[in-house]
């Protein structure tokens, strides 16, 4: 027996789930989604690398007082 396209994409959820998401990222509203949360995570890791740079003078601060 062999199977075609459509009997292989029919009961597989995961392919039609694979199938809906390329759709997703195709579309308009998927690439402005993707695009917003890309600008937030740019956001997000320069204010971390902003948080995390150190002071010399805070180096030689005693961690207990």
């Amino acid at each position: 027996m062999t199977k075609t396209k459509q009997t292989l994409h029919k009961g597989d959820g995961v392919t039609q789930l694979a199938h809906e998401t390329k759709r997703w990222i195709a579309s308009s509203k998927g690439q402005e989604t993707i695009r917003r949360a890309l600008a937030a995570a740019n956001r997000t890791t320069q204010r971390l690398a902003e948080v995390r740079s150190v002071s010399r003078e805070a180096l030689h601060e005693p961690v207990t007082r």
